[in-house]
């Protein structure tokens, strides 16, 4: 029903209302890609540029293209303790799980940490995004155009 009212929400053009209804669907089901997708979407909608980019982390490890890392604690244990990855994982322990994909040649890995509702980007231990989940982005949406109407 609350995946009904986010729909009905977006065609009435309340986008951040749609946003808010789409944000509690994902915190109940984080790796549904098509929700994650909507909220990617339903940010840009209501003009936070800033989360709908780093939404897009999130959706890229749970695509079909994205490859499950078997053994997380090997792969951590190779992770150089310098790098930005190596710091991460300092600070926020062993990722629940290692996704990888190729972006041309480069090599992304996406460490979700589902529980704390984050996750990491990074190619060659260098981090090049991250994306929280948990927090709904800004409230702040893009200003409306020069002689919009405004309620009063």
């Amino acid at each position: 029903m609350t995946y009904n009212q986010a729909i009905a929400a977006q065609k009435a053009g309340a986008d951040v209302e749609s946003a808010k209804l789409v944000w509690g669907l994902v915190q109940d089901n984080p790796k549904d890609k098509a929700l994650q997708g909507m909220l990617r979407s339903s940010y840009d909608r209501m003009g936070s540029k800033k989360k709908a980019d780093d939404q897009v982390w999130v959706v890229l490890g749970l695509n079909e293209t994205a490859v499950a890392v078997p053994d997380v604690a090997g792969y951590t244990a190779k992770v150089v303790k310098t790098s930005d990855a190596g710091k991460t994982l300092t600070a926020q322990g062993t990722p629940e799980e290692v996704k990888q994909f190729k972006s041309g040649e480069t090599q992304i890995d996406l460490w979700y940490y589902w529980n704390k509702k984050q996750v990491f980007a990074f190619a060659g231990g260098r981090q090049v995004g991250s994306a929280n989940w948990g927090e709904f982005g800004p409230e702040t949406v893009a200003p409306k155009p020069a002689g919009a109407a405004t309620k009063g």
